[in-house]
């Protein structure tokens, strides 16, 4: 259970700092963020348990990495609405 944690964390922070790297209010690049997210997290799976000996492939593992990189996108959405700027 605790790693499912960990995917939720650390696809938060991959969203997050890549909208940090390259930040805009095009809520397409968004939601293509949120594709890209998915695909790695599945594809890290699907390699995961097709090519590494001793392996599964969990499909709750790829739902939480989704979950996180919404997470990630929305916390980076609300720093942007609600942050003063800085002067």
């Amino acid at each position: 259970m605790a790693d499912k944690w960990v995917h939720l964390v650390l696809f938060a922070i991959f969203a997050f700092l890549w909208l940090c790297a390259t930040p805009t209010q095009n809520s397409r690049y968004y939601f293509v963020l949120f594709v890209i997210t998915v695909f790695i997290g599945w594809l890290v799976e699907y390699i995961q348990g097709h090519f590494i000996p001793g392996r599964t492939q969990d499909n709750m593992d790829t739902l939480m990495d989704a979950g996180g990189g919404l997470i990630g996108i929305l916390l980076f959405r609300l720093g942007t609405v609600y942050a003063k700027p800085y002067k």
